[in-house]
């Protein structure tokens, strides 16, 4: 019998880059008609627009290879810091991407039979204004995703990638049991890794 072939390493996409340590030095990276991003790995934090929609584009790039990043040298780190002020933390650009990523859908693993609860309130963004109705709904007590959408008044596909983003940043969790599959939880990167997977 033939061995199987060797799984095909996959290349890395945006979402490493979001990972503490992925990169070892400031880097910037920057699309087209959006604003650039600077990524500070020694504080886990980035500099950029204060919203999060302009970096939508970033979280839909297929393979992002390593030399699409530029070294951010000292002088320059210290005009950007002026630019654009306090840094933000990186979580927020992971909890974007689990958002988006999973276009409308649970991340893979999960049932979308199962009970989702929030353990503590998120901090909504004002650019995502159903988030607050799903929010509220999800912390009266748990409840599966058509649940929540009806009690919300909100469509399947917006709680869908809410719960997503909840869990990837430790908001949420699943009511009744651990999700199906080798990783649970985000605590290892687990739900960024099945996102990353549906690519």
């Amino acid at each position: 019998m033939r061995p199987a072939a060797p799984a095909r390493p996959r290349n890395p996409g945006f979402a490493d880059y979001l990972q503490i340590g992925a990169l070892s030095v400031p880097s910037c990276m920057e699309l087209a008609g959006s604003p650039p991003i600077v990524i500070n790995p020694q504080s886990d934090t980035y500099f950029g627009a204060q919203t999060l929609k302009p970096y939508i584009r970033y979280c839909q790039l297929g393979s992002v290879h390593e030399n699409e990043w530029r070294t951010v040298a000292a002088d320059e780190f210290v005009i950007l810091k002026a630019t654009y002020g306090e840094p933000q933390p990186l979580s927020r650009l992971r909890w974007l991407f689990s958002l988006v990523q999973g276009a409308g859908e649970l991340a893979p693993g999960y049932d979308p039979n199962s009970k989702f609860r929030l353990t503590r309130w998120p901090k909504t963004e004002r650019e995502f204004p159903r988030h607050l109705r799903i929010a509220t709904t999800m912390m009266q007590g748990p409840g599966t995703p058509a649940e929540i959408a009806t009690k919300s008044d909100t469509p399947l596909p917006d709680v869908n990638d809410f719960i997503n983003a909840s869990l990837e940043s430790g908001f949420a969790e699943l009511h009744n049991g651990p999700p199906s599959g080798p990783d649970s939880g985000a605590k290892s990167g687990g739900l960024l890794d099945r996102l990353r997977g549906k690519r």
